[in-house]
């Protein structure tokens, strides 16, 4: 997925309310782009559905973490 904001990203130094208004422009264009594209997942997990629904829901931000075995890098042709 892919999308455009427009206007001048905030720095993290900005002052709290422009920093929560850009958050809600980022927020508001990803939403956007989501209802005319819709959300595909490859090899998602139950776990990760369920989080997206339910945080979707309750408009709520949530970080998603995930650690693998690290790949045998020997084996790579």
């Amino acid at each position: 997925m892919e999308f455009i904001v427009t206007g001048a990203p905030r720095s993290a130094n900005a002052n709290p309310r422009s920093r929560r208004r850009w958050r809600e422009r980022v927020s508001r264009a990803a939403w956007e782009r989501l209802q005319d594209a819709g959300l595909s997942l490859t090899g998602a997990s139950l776990y990760l559905l369920d989080a997206i629904e339910r945080m979707s829901r309750a408009g709520s931000d949530f970080v998603y973490v995930r650690a693998d075995p690290a790949p045998d890098h020997s084996r790579i042709p």
